[in-house]
């Protein structure tokens, strides 16, 4: 057992040892591979694709209006013409290979008291600004170096490292449940940042950690779901803040972001997430019961022990971790969840909610009592459900189907890979039809809300606002 572990370690040294190696040195050439394949720019479309990088480049309201009208009244335009030419932009700058430094100033006091997050950019040999590469984001161990991290999951990448983007983050906040509101938004701006510095394939960002940073990265995937293909906590557990009595409640949000959570057999020290919920047998008794939870709700966590081991060493065999690289987010999943805490949180798939009901739940601890007929789990999950905000929805053929809590107002962004936009669309929120007709596809919806996340792989044809009181309005 003991040389079992000592080999494995050894495995993970030189691991960290060649990644920093390659870190420095650019590698070949790589061959072409579809991720990284640039989109054919035809000759017609090309006056079409300037006024699209004039309106993406536009720095004041007026030029983009301009540059909008111009586009509307192009020779021939149709929607899908426009959605085509999106991806044929050019919006990125040349960077140099190798390790670079990206300081993302937050607006308020990180928890150390630094107002800057940290990566550590490991940018491929030969990177073009004009094909989208899937990023590799890390959260290292907590003490641990984010550019040796960096390394590490270059060496990880093996032969991928120069088809992808590699990163490591320190300092971030607002991956944690219990973090205040002004962090909420902290790492989605992280990830705003980083789209609009480097050319990201949005459907290929993949989040990992190691010890602590594991805890973190998957405590983060569960906030932000939506912004991720898959997660991968390596020697970490897939614990939460709120206690083992709510995982039902939010292990859905992972309905369409696989975890695949590796550990040591062996590390069964007593686990304590912040602020304090433990789960009998540490990091593998917490992965072991969320797995089995996960199964039961067919959501996709999947557990997988390494056996002799604890928490050095832990990488991720072959197969896993082909799995975890191949992952890809979905373009227009059919079916959505998600329980958040405060209104910037409020984001998933094909929904988004723009105006909370009532005060966020800003409270750093609770005490659950529970009634005389009452499991403590029971409590939790009352209390839970009234204290936070829920949206979700299906679509099954022409009808969606969308249910809130603490949502007063919300936006549906619609898409002909998520129905039929040709033929009429009805939508029931909360159990009443709020709308029944013909949407229409239009551009400056297309443009704006590629313009406002960055996002150039899920065209969004038509938006439909709802709130609680009043009508539906397409806009």
């Amino acid at each position: 057992m003991a040389s079992t572990r000592i080999l494995r370690l050894a495995y993970l040294l030189s691991l960290l040892i060649a990644g920093l190696a390659t870190a420095q040195t650019p590698s070949p050439a790589p061959s072409p591979s579809p991720e990284a394949a640039p989109s054919p720019e035809g000759a017609d479309d090309a006056e079409l694709v300037g006024l699209l990088e004039t309106y993406f480049k536009a720095k004041d309201l007026r030029t983009r209006r301009e540059a909008q009208g111009k586009i509307a009244g192009y020779p021939e335009v149709t929607f899908d013409r426009v959605a085509d030419a999106l991806p044929k932009v050019k919006l990125w700058d040349q960077h140099p290979s190798g390790v670079e430094k990206v300081e993302v100033r937050m607006p308020h006091p990180g928890r150390g008291g630094s107002p800057t997050a940290v990566v550590q950019v490991r940018v491929p040999a030969h990177y073009d600004p004009g094909h989208a590469y899937p990023l590799l984001l890390g959260i290292p161990d907590r003490g641990r170096d984010a550019e040796q991290f960096t390394g590490l999951l270059a060496m990880l990448a093996s032969e991928r490292r120069d088809r992808m983007i590699v990163a490591a983050v320190e300092g971030l906040e607002g991956v944690w449940f219990s973090d205040g509101q002004a962090a909420a938004n902290d790492p989605l701006n992280l990830l705003d940042v980083l789209k609009r510095r480097y050319h990201l394939d949005t459907n290929r960002i993949l989040l990992t950690g190691y010890g602590a940073g594991a805890h973190a990265a998957f405590s983060l995937g569960l906030l932000d779901p939506d912004a991720f293909a898959a997660v991968m906590p390596l020697a970490g557990a897939c614990a939460l803040e709120t206690g083992a009595e709510s995982a039902d409640l939010f292990l859905p949000n992972l309905t369409n972001t696989p975890v695949f959570a590796v550990f040591g057999a062996e590390d069964l020290e007593k686990f304590h997430p912040e602020p304090g919920a433990t789960v009998l047998g540490g990091v593998a008794g917490w992965n072991r019961y969320m797995a089995a939870r996960a199964e039961h709700l067919d959501v996709p966590l999947r557990a997988f022990e390494l056996p002799d081991a604890n928490t050095d060493g832990i990488v991720p065999d072959a197969d896993v971790l082909t799995r975890f690289l191949d992952a890809r987010r979905p373009a227009a999943p059919h079916q959505v969840a998600l329980r958040f805490r405060y209104p910037e949180q409020g984001r998933i798939g094909w929904l988004r909610q723009t105006r909370f009901t009532g005060d966020p739940w800003t409270a750093q601890s609770i005490v659950i009592s529970p009634g005389e007929k009452e499991t403590p789990e029971e409590a939790i999950r009352a209390v839970l459900t009234e204290k936070l905000a829920f949206l979700g929805g299906s679509v099954a053929g022409q009808a969606v189907r969308i249910d809130t809590g603490r949502c007063d107002r919300i936006d549906v962004l619609l898409s002909d890979g998520l129905v039929d936009l040709g033929e009429d669309v009805t939508i029931h929120v909360d159990g009443t039809q709020r709308f029944a007709g013909r949407l229409e596809r239009r551009l400056g919806t297309l443009l704006e809300e590629a313009r406002r996340d960055w996002e150039f792989q899920r065209p969004v044809a038509a938006r439909v606002q709802i709130s609680k009181s009043g009508r539906a309005i397409e806009y």
